[in-house]
């Protein structure tokens, strides 16, 4: 995982609503993000991933989970495609 500040967020007034995302890298290996997408909106997350970690969703893993799923998923990074509502990520 390349270096960067410990956290930050942002929000965006889309003309559907507000868009949100906060994240937190905790040490070398452990990314949290937390996203809000309004109603009628689908996003792609990108997920950074340390070597020998991946993607919880609450704590678990992604597989079976309605309204997701990786669309691709390489040593670095995994992408997630999501639906409208609210998520909260991490590696480990």
């Amino acid at each position: 995982m390349k270096r960067a500040a410990p956290a930050s967020g942002a929000d965006y007034d889309s003309v559907r609503g507000r868009i949100s995302k906060r994240w937190a890298r905790q040490g070398d290996s452990v990314f949290t993000l937390d996203v809000t997408l309004p109603p009628n909106m689908r996003g792609g997350v990108h997920m950074p991933l340390a070597s020998g970690t991946r993607v919880l969703k609450e704590g678990r893993p992604l597989t079976g989970r309605a309204g997701m799923h990786i669309v691709s998923s390489d040593a670095s990074k995994a992408v997630i495609a999501i639906g409208s509502g609210q998520y909260g990520f991490s590696t480990a």
